[in-house]
């Protein structure tokens, strides 16, 4: 699907989610990719993820799981699998499996999504709102954009340099990738629930950037704790009805 330009201008910034669905599918046709939105930083945007892709895999150094205290990522399942697409800037590979980000994502705040909203995806084409999920490997990519299987996360601190960690490897990048993603598409506000960790990441790259003009409101949701819990009615931004 992509972006469209004549949506009115309001931006949903999601977080991903540490829990996400194993399967998918090798990419058959041309997909939605943000960084073909991107021209001025898009060449910035593939090296980061590159940068990123080298140390899950364990190329240029390591990338240690500082939240969890769960080892090296390079030795867990879904980066073992990682395979150098064209979305690091490599070229298509039949073996990688991907699928959309909104259906990659399967954590507490997307099932509490579901259940909020069950049609909220299949309505979200015809909103006036976009929608991008922020990436520890990704940086930023399209709600409908297909991803691979991964395990990374903000938090994470390189071997080589222990003060160094992922979500600091990605400034500027993201900051650059969004304020000409807003810029481009029009969009004057940008909301969004996170995790703890991306809460803090996020809010230290849009904060006080001017190039973000006319960028009204940065909104931060907790993560879902429990069953019982229910998406902020002000989150949909005004629009609960548009999302059902």
């Amino acid at each position: 699907m992509g972006f469209d330009k004549t949506k009115t201008r309001v931006l949903l910034l999601l977080s991903c989610s540490h829990r996400k669905q194993p399967r998918g599918l090798a990419l058959r046709q041309p997909a939605p990719a943000i960084a073909n939105y991107l021209p001025n930083t898009r060449g910035e945007l593939l090296n980061c993820r590159r940068q990123v892709f080298d140390l899950l895999k364990g190329r240029s150094s390591r990338l240690y799981d500082e939240e969890q205290k769960g080892g090296y990522r390079d030795e867990h399942g879904p980066n073992r699998k990682l395979c150098d697409g064209l979305e690091f800037g490599g070229q298509p590979e039949p073996s990688a499996l991907y699928l959309p980000a909104y259906e990659r994502y399967a954590g507490r705040f997307f099932e509490m999504l579901t259940e909020e909203s069950p049609e909220f995806w299949n309505k979200i084409r015809e909103s006036p709102a976009e929608v991008l999920f922020v990436s520890a490997l990704y940086g930023l990519i399209l709600w409908d954009e297909p991803i691979q299987d991964y395990d990374c996360h903000v938090s994470d601190r390189v071997a080589a340099h222990e003060d160094l960690t992922v979500g600091q490897s990605w400034c500027p990048t993201i900051t650059d990738a969004l304020c000409e993603f807003i810029k481009s598409s029009g969009r004057d506000r940008a909301k969004g629930p996170f995790s703890s960790g991306l809460r803090s990441f996020v809010g230290g790259l849009l904060s006080g950037d001017a190039r973000l003009g006319t960028c009204q409101a940065l909104g931060f949701y907790r993560r879902v704790r429990g069953p019982s819990s229910r998406l902020p009615r002000h989150f949909w931004s005004g629009q609960s009805s548009s999302f059902g």
